[in-house]
């Protein structure tokens, strides 16, 4: 049993891992999109100031209301720290099922996205 529970934590970290990385890159990308749109309006300097403070802004709103709705940060795919009703944060176990993806699937996903972004409008690589 210990043996599945850590291929499934490995498998979990390099879904995590590339699912971050596409994540990464596409907010790059579109950072940039918005940085230009900017800079048409208001000027290059001030347009990284806007997007840069807007950009922040958001990302704080978003993750206070994620963790609001889902009652706690997700620590690994097996255990969840959530706050009690005495206020006191614990671990608890959850019932998250395994990665069911390959490996090589999922590299070849994350890679066709990018080529696809690249080839059409993010120009972030080349």
């Amino acid at each position: 049993m210990d043996n599945l529970v850590t291929q499934a934590n490995r498998q979990s970290k390099f879904g995590q891992l590339m699912f971050g990385l596409l994540s990464m890159y596409l907010s790059l990308a579109s950072y940039q999109q918005f940085d230009k749109a900017l800079a048409d309006v208001f000027g290059a300097a001030p347009a990284v100031i806007i997007g840069t403070i807007l950009l922040a802004g958001y990302q704080i709103i978003k993750i206070d209301k994620k963790n609001e709705m889902e009652g706690g940060y997700i620590t690994n795919p097996y255990t969840q720290i959530i706050k009690n009703h005495m206020g006191v944060y614990e671990v608890v176990e959850t019932n998250q099922e395994q990665q069911r993806s390959s490996a090589l699937g999922m590299l070849i996903t994350v890679g066709f996205i990018i080529w696809a972004c690249e080839r059409t409008w993010a120009n972030v690589l080349w």
